[in-house]
């Protein structure tokens, strides 16, 4: 459902762009019907921003880019999310194991650094 709102405001976005252009060489200048276009074309630019702000809080819409699947292992511990994303991503649960494997060296070689640094 939240799809479809953000198509049909997406493309009434669209035509009101084109329908800008045209008042704007129209009148050439004089009138208010280009401002009016305006506030039209940010309006509903907001509410489309809004639309997809909400669709992915409340995990209707997500991302299924490789790289949003798993952390990279440099990345800090990984926290619990507040909400559970919709979308389908597949997991790989030997990347994912190995993945953890580096994070866990990571830390492990940073925790050693730190503690040469501190005995120097």
């Amino acid at each position: 459902m939240i799809k479809l709102s953000i198509l049909i405001t997406f493309i009434l976005l669209t035509i009101s762009l084109f329908s800008g252009l045209f008042i704007v060489y129209k009148d050439k200048g004089e009138g208010n019907r280009g401002l009016y276009a305006l506030i039209i074309r940010v309006s509903l630019a907001v509410l489309l921003m809004l639309q997809v702000i909400w669709g992915i809080a409340t995990g209707q819409i997500g991302s299924r880019a490789p790289w949003d699947r798993f952390d990279a292992p440099h990345s800090p511990p990984l926290r619990k999310s507040t909400f559970q994303s919709k979308a389908p991503i597949l997991h790989d649960p030997i990347k994912d194991s190995a993945i953890k494997e580096a994070r866990e060296a990571y830390l492990r070689s940073n925790e050693a650094y730190k503690l040469e640094q501190k005995n120097n």
